[in-house]
């Protein structure tokens, strides 16, 4: 029996490959069960540097967030919702507060919700708060919220714009 390099099968199948991009379903594609022997030693190392690099991106990291994936959203709205965070594909953001600011001259109502991302009614509301003209206003959630593909987190005022400011790191991606 020929011995088939598995190295060599799986650097084809994942070149040109970033972790960003990465599905775990190609490793299914590249056949059955690998059994240890000295001949396969070096390949199996491989596999398992792989695998511990695909866990430390792509695994829950038990609430802690994922070094250098922070980023903040913006958005200035009126009576209208708008999403001002809308995760995709495996991300899940935590957020924990946001920012408010109303340059109007007239006190406003923001509203801060999670709404469902397939189109229906559902919305659970987090947060409604008064915020004074000219002022900005930091707006605390009892808890923090997590997001991922199936909720936006969505922000509206009534009248005239506030202008919305989040910061949200992800635990997953």
């Amino acid at each position: 029996m020929a011995y088939t390099p598995i190295k060599s099968t799986i650097r084809d199948a994942l070149q040109g490959q970033t972790l960003d991009g990465f599905d775990p379903s190609q490793f299914e594609s590249q056949g059955g069960m690998i059994y240890y022997s000295l001949d396969s030693a070096p390949n199996q190392i491989d596999i398992c540097t792989l695998v511990h690099t695909f866990r430390s991106m792509h695994l829950p990291s038990l609430g802690q967030f994922i070094p250098q994936s922070g980023e903040f959203f913006t958005a200035t709205v009126a009576d209208t919702p708008n999403s001002i965070i809308s995760p995709s594909n495996n991300q899940v953001f935590k957020v924990d507060t946001i920012g408010v600011q109303n340059a109007t001259l007239g006190a406003l109502t923001g509203t801060v919700s999670i709404k469902t991302t397939d189109g229906g009614d559902d919305e659970v509301i987090l947060a409604t708060e008064s915020v004074a003209s000219g002022t900005t206003k930091t707006i605390s959630l009892q808890n923090p919220i997590y997001l991922d593909k199936n909720a936006t987190l969505n922000v509206k005022s009534s009248g005239a714009s506030l202008a919305y400011t989040a910061y949200a790191y992800k635990v997953v991606q």
